[in-house]
């Protein structure tokens, strides 16, 4: 029986990718959230975290630092995870 992409992702087989990915520390329930959205959605929300990117960059060139504080690494966790589940 061929196991469901959520079954991979939930519960990956020993060796395989996605348990690679889960044993590197990936949350693997965000990138199968992500794989629920429709591709619209999926596109739409990595739109708006292109134009968030560029806003993070602009304030950081305005204040003339290269810090990230905890707030943006939280949403480079999300664009990352948007970019892999839209390449799928």
């Amino acid at each position: 029986m061929k196991r469901t992409i959520e079954d991979q992702l939930l519960n990956p087989r020993p060796g395989s990718a996605c348990a690679r990915a889960r044993d590197f520390g990936i949350d693997l329930t965000l990138t199968l959230g992500r794989l629920k959205r429709t591709p619209d959605e999926r596109l739409r929300d990595l739109q708006r975290a292109m134009i968030e990117l560029e806003s993070f960059r602009k304030v950081r060139r305005e204040k003339g630092t290269s810090a990230i504080d905890p707030i943006q690494m939280k949403f480079f966790h999300f664009l990352v995870t948007s970019v892999c589940a839209n390449a799928n």
